[in-house]
């Protein structure tokens, strides 16, 4: 076996399918009843009526794609692009397509790309049928006065519940590979219902959520109390046994006290995934939805209490490309903090296999501004505190003016605190720019790149691998509405 240093232990690599495991430290009896005594003391304060939970699902208030027509409105678009298209190191002509149609309670939007030059088609806009599936952006249905919520395509910020187990959770960060999934959402005043699918055309994760409210119809200070079960499994990848990935968790939420149109909303949770570790999370929101008719704003602190062998969010944005199914190769220039794979090539992959972390603490910050339709941003850093780099970040930034609208994602992991942001990003590190400008009349255009992961073979195991990926295209198109 090969060893490899990490921290300040030096650990053996044996096989990635059934790896031997160091001990699990179960979160500590101690914290575990802090947890729970800290419970007992944020239900027990005064609280106003609540009529619904007020964490983010989703896509759901999207800015990008949520709209607030009249429900006899309509609106429709074509937009025709040419330019060119960088991939890796070559250039090719491009052409693209984008549509969209939007009603009150139902939109659509879809975009076709074909790119061809020197170099020969680029063959991955169209080599398998799910490509005809993958031209869709979005379709969703939101019915108007309702709690129903029902989008299919690639999932980008996916959070289930507090965001203990499912945590922006993406399937476009390997593009060309991408799935289109399901977000829904289903409910009323005393019950709710969240579903996520990764891919609609393969078994692989799936998630639920069911929560509700045991006293909505008293007025005691209990009444905005909210109790939830989650359900999590990955039919394609395993754990220590062999076993499909299964994971749990458990949660309560209230409103602790409202000032004005402000509500301070504590939550706690527990986690596990089955033959790995737990956690145990501690935190509160500071929620607006409706700060002076024009936005929502939420802030976030939490803590969390790690297990070995556990990591919060672990269904993350980059779950896709590394994770108990998948490894991503790290660039061989880079600092190295991984493991190395068996094998003659002796690839090192990025990040810390979940088997292999250790018991730890990390401080989770959130600020998140919402101004209805046009702007958003959406900031979440995870401190970690412990030996390993497991500190994360995730941005989502929107606008939209009249003759522009701009668009920022990223999500990077393998973070050693705060200030790393402004160092090399590093092999866990996703990014999607897009802009697009109205020159004059019809004339549109568009710049967007991409700093992604392709699939590059099966490794041990029959893992897939990522390798990273960037692409860049301007584009010159025109626009017509209906």
């Amino acid at each position: 076996m090969e060893p490899f240093e990490h921290g300040s232990r030096i650990l053996v690599a044996h096989d990635m399918t059934h790896p031997t495991p160091p001990r699990i430290d179960g979160v500590p009896s101690r914290t575990v009843a802090a947890a729970v005594a800290a419970c007992v003391c944020v239900f027990g304060l005064q609280a106003a009526p609540a009529a619904s939970q007020t964490h983010t699902f989703g896509s759901l208030d999207d800015p990008s794609e949520y709209n607030a027509l009249a429900w006899w409105d309509t609106e429709a678009g074509v937009t025709a692009y040419g330019g060119f298209s960088l991939i890796g190191p070559q250039w090719r002509g491009a052409t693209r397509l984008a549509a969209h149609v939007k009603r009150s309670q139902a939109s659509l939007r879809i975009d076709a790309a074909a790119r061809t030059g020197i170099f020969g088609t680029f063959e991955e806009d169209f080599d398998e049928w799910r490509d005809a599936i993958r031209i869709v952006d979005f379709a969703r249905w939101t019915p108007r006065n309702s709690a129903t919520y029902i989008r299919v395509g690639p999932l980008d910020r996916s959070r289930l519940g507090v965001g203990h187990l499912v945590n922006f959770f993406s399937t476009q960060n390997a593009w060309d590979t991408r799935s289109a999934g399901v977000e829904a959402s289903f409910g009323e005043r005393s019950v709710q219902a969240q579903v996520i699918v990764e891919d609609l055309t393969r078994s692989r994760l799936f998630a639920g959520r069911l929560a509700f409210r045991p006293f909505f119809a008293q007025s005691s200070r209990l009444s905005s109390l909210w109790l939830a079960g989650s359900a999590l499994t990955d039919r394609s990848a395993t754990g220590r046994a062999g076993d499909p990935l299964v994971a749990w968790s458990v949660d309560a939420r209230m409103t602790a006290f409202e000032a004005g149109s402000f509500s301070f909303e504590p939550f706690a949770s527990v986690a596990q995934i089955q033959t790995m570790g737990r956690g145990v999370l501690v935190g509160a929101d500071l929620i607006n939805n409706n700060f002076i008719d024009i936005a929502r704003l939420q802030l976030r602190l939490a803590l969390h209490f790690n297990g070995a062998a556990f990591q919060p969010g672990y269904f993350g944005s980059l779950y896709t490309v590394r994770s108990r199914r998948a490894n991503l190769i790290a660039d061989p220039d880079a600092t190295r903090d991984g493991i190395v794979l068996p094998g003659d090539d002796n690839e090192f992959l990025a990040g810390v296999p979940i088997e292999f972390v250790f018991r730890d603490n990390s401080v989770w910050t959130e600020l998140r501004i919402h101004f209805f339709q046009r702007f958003e941003l959406w900031y979440q850093f995870l401190r970690h505190h412990g030996t390993q780099d497991l500190s994360e970040y995730h941005l989502r930034l929107f606008l939209r003016l009249e003759r522009l609208e701009l668009s920022i994602g990223q999500d990077r992991a393998g973070l050693d605190g705060f200030f790393s942001l402004f160092g090399e990003a590093g092999d866990e590190n996703a990014l999607v720019f897009d802009f697009t400008y109205n020159i004059r009349g019809a004339l549109w255009a568009r710049t967007e790149a991409r700093y992604t992961f392709v699939p590059s073979g099966t490794g041990p195991g029959g893992r897939e691998q990522f390798v990273v990926q960037r692409r860049f295209e301007p584009l010159l198109g025109l626009r017509f509405d209906f």
